[in-house]
């Protein structure tokens, strides 16, 4: 047989002190909360400041003639509002912008894989050049380098 557990009646002091000691733990609770969700927020923006640093990167990189891999994924690509590739064809030299958001293709996936799937508009062959990501203007939603100037 187990032992039995007898409690014993907290005197005054020790139910004050109990209770205070409660109101000290839910204090510190809700600063936590606070606390954490204030961390999650600036959490939140270095991950979108460390995705949009990637993709400036690998533009860059293409541009100067880097390797294609690593490259950021379609998720990062659209998480930090860089939705637009720019594709230079091989064989015609035409280039386009192809937006990311419209693209039916694993957003998990690297966007240099995107490059053995993408077809020329103009001469219909499979020989795309990645050369770079456009980021999206917040007033417009056309790719900035396409946009025409306008002189006031």
């Amino acid at each position: 047989m187990s032992p039995r557990v007898i409690n014993i009646p907290l005197s005054g002091g020790d139910r004050k002190h109990y209770a205070k000691q409660l109101r000290m733990a839910e204090r510190a609770h809700e600063s936590l909360v606070k606390r954490l969700a204030e961390a999650e927020i600036v959490a939140t923006d270095y991950a979108r400041m460390r995705d949009r640093l990637f993709c400036e990167e690998w533009s860059t990189r293409q541009f100067i003639g880097g390797d294609v891999e690593p490259s950021p994924t379609i998720a990062q690509a659209i998480g930090s509002d860089c939705v637009f590739l720019q594709v230079e064809c091989g064989a015609c030299t035409h280039s386009h912008s192809v937006n990311l958001e419209d693209v039916i293709w694993p957003r998990d996936k690297p966007i240099h894989t995107l490059g053995k799937a993408l077809v020329c508009g103009s001469c219909g062959r499979k020989r795309s050049n990645l050369t770079g990501l456009i980021a999206r203007d917040p007033d417009d939603s056309q790719p900035m380098r396409a946009r025409k100037r306008r002189d006031v």
